[in-house]
């Protein structure tokens, strides 16, 4: 999936976001997910590979825990977690 909720607002984009971890939750598929929004990476994943270019060598991989919620997106363990990506793209 590249970029699919680029384009939709803030409101359907959270909804689409709790949809897609519903169906994971019941078919535990392996998604590949493509965004440029650290928030959106960090709620969704399990893992996180940071590129900062297409043709970037470099990159850097982030585990994440499950289970994601909504108010995950407000506790300092998600802070927590936007931080260590954006270091790791600023290693990269």
């Amino acid at each position: 999936m590249d970029e699919p909720y680029g384009a939709l607002d803030r409101y359907t984009r959270e909804k689409m976001q709790e949809w897609l971890l519903e169906i994971w939750t019941e078919d535990q598929k392996t998604v590949l997910f493509i965004t440029h929004d650290i928030e959106e990476a960090v709620f969704l994943s399990i893992g996180c590979w940071c590129f900062l270019t297409v043709a970037s060598t470099k990159s850097s991989r982030l585990i994440f825990a499950r289970p994601r919620t909504e108010d995950l997106k407000f506790s300092s363990r998600f802070i927590e977690l936007k931080k260590r990506v954006l270091e790791q793209l600023r290693k990269i």
